[in-house]
């Protein structure tokens, strides 16, 4: 664990996932002709209600414990999210202790006309993931995060058109510290399609190195002209080198999109750029 953590920022996980081993009871003879000196197979495993394998009960919550015991040694804030398991697992492994929050997620049976329930057991969740009727939690853009978005660096903005299929665009994109931000123009599908559904997504990837990288889910939580035109002047001079912006149309009408992230993904931003 202290290897891990050696090499991750623990502010920059969304969430940990825990699993025990699970497997179709056939493979347990594949495992011991492919590899006969595993001790992967010498513990109890029991079928689970899907009819898979797995280890005993009482032996999965003696394992999640000890796991979030040492996650909780070096990240004491990251959210931890139990792969395949009812709630009874994590109140007596884990246990709903602060500022942890998990959704544990009920085993349901994989039979050909089984079906999954469409909502998970109400017990506890990832920080920053709301119940159905609750207003979403914001998340924390990060100074490296910050960073990206000042430099000009492009993103890639995906929006939901009214048959409710994806529409991308290349933007160009900026932050006041808290929302990213992205300037568009009145009648483009941008706009249109955030006034009508105002969840996007958004990737920005470092010019230099493709391998920084920032994904965003969020929503539009504001769209005003106000201030639109001197930003995208702003915009010219960061990407092109220009104090004016030279695409203006006549008569065009610019906007200014301010975009609330709720859940984000980064890779290599706690490392400097190549």
């Amino acid at each position: 664990m202290a290897e891990v953590f050696r090499h991750l920022d623990p502010a920059a996980i969304t969430y940990m996932s825990l699993g025990s081993l699970r497997f179709s009871p056939e493979l347990k003879k594949v495992v011991r002709v492919r590899f006969p000196k595993s001790s992967l197979m010498d513990g109890e495993l029991v079928p689970g209600p899907d009819g898979k394998l797995r280890y005993f009960k009482p032996l999965r919550v003696e394992m999640y414990r000890k796991l979030a015991a040492w996650i909780r040694r070096y990240a004491p804030a990251t959210p931890l999210y139990l792969c395949m398991e009812s709630a009874d697992v994590w109140q007596k492994g884990p246990g709903p202790c602060a500022p942890l929050q998990c959704r544990a997620r009920a085993a349901h049976p994989r039979t050909p006309h089984a079906r999954r329930s469409a909502a998970p057991l109400r017990c506890w969740r990832r920080a920053g993931v709301p119940r159905r009727g609750e207003s979403p939690m914001a998340a924390t853009l990060t100074p490296a995060m910050l960073e990206l978005l000042r430099a000009p660096n492009l993103g890639y903005l995906a929006t939901l058109m009214p048959d409710g299929s994806p529409q991308v665009t290349p933007v160009w994109v900026d932050t006041d510290g808290t929302h990213i931000l992205v300037n568009t123009a009145e009648g483009r599908w941008k706009a249109r399609n955030v006034r009508r559904d105002p969840r996007v997504a958004l990737a920005v990837t470092d010019r230099s190195n493709p391998y920084r990288m920032l994904s965003v889910r969020g929503r539009v939580v504001k769209i005003t002209s106000e201030g639109a035109d001197a930003h995208i002047d702003q915009l010219a001079k960061k990407y092109l080198g220009q104090d004016r912006y030279p695409f203006r149309q006549p008569g065009e009408q610019r906007l200014l999109l301010q975009i609330q992230p709720e859940r984000i993904l980064a890779m290599g931003l706690e490392t400097a750029s190549a």
